[in-house]
């Protein structure tokens, strides 16, 4: 048995959760604070995809729609919708049980989980906080002196090559074998990092991912039954 650590890296949208986090606080903010138009935000980066844009771009551009938010009042959004999807759970489900069941396993294992998303951290602290997961791997924006988004972010996007850089950084800080680490994902860019580890996850419902994880061997996590949250 291997005595470096080892760790489990879970996307987050649509593999531990059934939804897009950046989506649902888009219209949690518009609904709660006001200055963004959430439609018209998804308007545009759908605009962008049809045109081929990178994801990564599109990324950038999300961000870049949140500029003058206040961040404290973003973070108490974020903390009271993700406390009312989880108390609605039963009705409308927001996690992904088998996911979250491996989650906990794999903690008791002695693995240590890590949120690794394209989402933004602070829209993801209070689920990390439920789940009991300490290392967030995400998007960190940047804040100008008086406490609000400049629409930038620092690093690279957290899509493709932006979570495979963060998770090889993080297994070299804590001196981890990528061998001995777990990931999860759901979609066909998360196969940049999967393909890193000696034990990779995939939740169903990524025709492209579902036919890379049969060629190299990885499970396929069926996604349950789900009534989608009306946004």
């Amino acid at each position: 048995m291997s005595l470096t650590p080892a760790f489990a890296f879970f996307d987050v949208d649509e593999t531990l959760i059934t939804e897009k986090s950046m989506f649902s606080m888009l219209h949690e903010i518009e609904k709660h604070l006001g200055g963004i138009y959430a439609s018209d935000i998804r308007h545009r980066l759908q605009t962008m995809a049809r045109a081929g844009e990178a994801r990564a771009e599109i990324n950038r551009a999300y961000y870049r729609a949140l500029a003058g938010l206040p961040r404290r009042e973003v973070q108490q959004i974020a903390v009271d919708y993700v406390s009312q999807r989880l108390q609605d759970d039963a009705m409308v489900p927001y996690l992904i049980q088998p996911v979250v069941t491996q989650l906990q396993q794999l903690k008791a294992d002695g693995i240590t989980p890590v949120f690794l998303s394209g989402s933004a951290v602070d829209f993801l602290v209070p689920l990390a906080n439920h789940l009991n997961v300490n290392h967030i791997l995400a998007t960190q924006l940047k804040v100008d002196k008086a406490g609000h988004y400049t629409g930038k972010i620092v690093s690279q996007p957290m899509i493709g090559a932006g979570k495979r850089q963060a998770l090889i950084n993080f297994t070299s800080q804590h001196q981890s074998s990528l061998s001995d680490c777990y990931a999860f994902g759901d979609h066909s860019s998360d196969a940049e990092y999967l393909s890193l580890v000696g034990m990779a996850r995939i939740v169903s419902g990524n025709s492209q991912l579902e036919q890379q994880a049969q060629q190299q061997g990885w499970p396929i996590i069926q996604r349950p039954e789900a009534t989608p949250l009306p946004l």
